[in-house]
């Protein structure tokens, strides 16, 4: 079931919004945060009635939102590995970098997670951890997943566990209980447990040429944590984040047990340590074809202006 909110009154210069298809546990209200951080001056109220903007997810019967709300701009969204059905909506947003289309827009899942917490890409600056504190810390390593599929990771983890215990707590290679993370779906419970450990390993599903853009929460939530990510997915994440500042799997040509070796060279080499932290989280920021939060704040809020057109 998706949460449920109470709707309250609409505001006359409220832009009114609806969704259909979320997944379990949506949160409507942070994803009308995430709405408001990014439009400036107007204003979000879910309306059950007569929306002017329905925002669509893959988690139901394709077309449920146009159905119920036919004369709403339809706007599908998802976070997941779908390829968006640009001929069906007025615009898809998604994770996918190259798709030069004026109906598509790039926008990540990390995205919605910071706006979920709720934090920013300044907080995400913030969140860097000092070398110093960062040594202090009594965990090695921890893995947290659910999903059993992908064995490029299990096998990094099993790996690099014969060299010290990553501790993980969830239902992949589980050996400790995951009432320390709290209930699942707790944002915060999982960055606070994170804190304990120096490196996170935060590998995603999948890593395929036409998965590129496919950058979910796991390095976010790695850094917001202050550990050092151990990275592997997008191919190209560089253009979102500062690669010189965590480990990727990707530099080292998928060679798993390089990768090991290259933490344990770094876990005890003080001067590898302090040159990893004097990198910057998210890179320089350059004028690019590819993602921009600044290009794709404006697009939204170019979506937004002309609604009522």
């Amino acid at each position: 079931m998706q949460k449920t909110f109470s709707l309250r009154p609409v505001p006359v210069d409220a832009i009114r919004w609806n969704f259909a298809n979320f997944w379990s546990g949506f949160d409507a209200l942070a994803f009308e945060r995430h709405l408001l951080g990014v439009s400036g001056k107007h204003k979000f109220r879910i309306s059950e009635q007569n929306p002017q903007i329905v925002f669509e997810s893959v988690f139901g019967t394709p077309g449920k939102g146009r159905e119920r709300w036919p004369k709403a701009r339809q706007v599908w969204y998802t976070g997941e590995n779908v390829a968006p059905p640009l001929d069906q909506f007025d615009k898809c947003l998604s994770f996918h970098r190259d798709i030069k289309d004026p109906r598509h827009l790039r926008w990540p899942y990390y995205l919605l997670h910071l706006a979920s917490l709720p934090m920013s890409f300044n907080d995400l600056v913030k969140c860097q951890s000092s070398v110093s504190t960062w040594a202090e810390r009594p965990g090695f390593c921890a893995f947290i997943a659910f999903n059993e599929g992908c064995q490029t990771r299990n096998r990094f983890v099993e790996k690099l566990s014969r060299y010290r215990r990553v501790d993980c707590p969830g239902r992949v290679l589980n050996n400790m209980t995951s009432e320390t993370l709290g209930q699942r779906g707790n944002l915060h419970g999982k960055i606070n447990f994170l804190k304990q450990y120096k490196y996170a390993v935060c590998f995603e599903n999948t890593s395929t040429r036409g998965s590129e853009g496919y950058v979910t929460e796991k390095l976010v939530d790695a850094m917001l944590a202050g550990c050092i990510p151990l990275y592997w997915g997008d191919h190209r994440v560089g253009e979102d984040f500062n690669e010189n500042s965590f480990i990727n799997l990707g530099v080292y040509g998928n060679d798993v047990n390089a990768m090991v070796q290259h933490v344990i060279e770094l876990d005890s080499d003080e001067r590898l340590q302090n040159n990893l932290f004097q990198e910057p989280w998210l890179p320089e920021i350059k004028s690019s074809e590819h993602f921009s939060f600044e290009t794709s704040k404006d697009a939204i809020l170019k979506l937004v202006a002309n609604v009522n057109k």
